[in-house]
């Protein structure tokens, strides 16, 4: 994670999205994040994944459209973990950092299950390729609730220019496989 978003975070942000989603503050672990901060939760009966990210990383529109795309999924028959509303019933709650940014608080179901280990089964391989083909023959009939939700397609020009500043002298066509 970027230093000057470690920087901006406090328990007061972490505070106030516990209160957002109704977490009691003993009722959350942190978890590993690499972009945003990663929590598990249990409200209840519910056991839940509670995201924060930053501003600098990502709009509160972009992280609606995953969230709108997740569900639509869901809806379909995925077997995805839905994303929450919040108690302010909003999909992200954003957070004001004090320095001119916000954080975003959103929250997910935990997906059931254990973490793989072992092999992979036939049954396993079946299950995840029939999962993957359903994904995809839901996203090929998505739109977007909002279409300022929309989020950039794979080959964007706004990919390459983390591209650019992160490969210099890459040319075109070498850029897609730097990704």
């Amino acid at each position: 994670m970027e230093q000057r978003i470690k920087d901006r975070f406090s328990e007061s942000i972490l505070s106030q999205a516990r209160a957002a989603y109704g977490i009691n503050p003993g009722d959350i672990q942190e978890l590993d994040g690499f972009e945003s901060y990663i929590y598990e939760y249990s409200r209840g009966e519910e056991e839940g994944i509670l995201r924060i990210a930053h501003s600098i990383r990502r709009s509160p529109d972009l992280i609606r459209g995953e969230l709108d795309w997740i569900n639509y999924l869901k809806s379909g028959g995925s077997s995805v973990a839905e994303a929450l509303i919040s108690r302010n019933e909003n999909w992200v709650e954003e957070i004001d950092d004090g320095a001119g940014g916000y954080f975003l608080a959103n929250a997910f179901e935990k997906a059931a299950g254990q973490p793989r280990r072992g092999e992979w089964t036939d049954e396993l391989l079946f299950e995840y390729g029939r999962q993957i083909g359903l994904m995809h023959k839901l996203s090929t009939a998505y739109q977007p609730a909002n279409p300022e939700w929309k989020r950039p397609e794979w080959d964007d020009p706004i990919h390459m220019k983390w591209i650019n500043s992160s490969h210099p002298g890459t040319t075109r066509s070498s850029r897609f496989f730097a990704i």
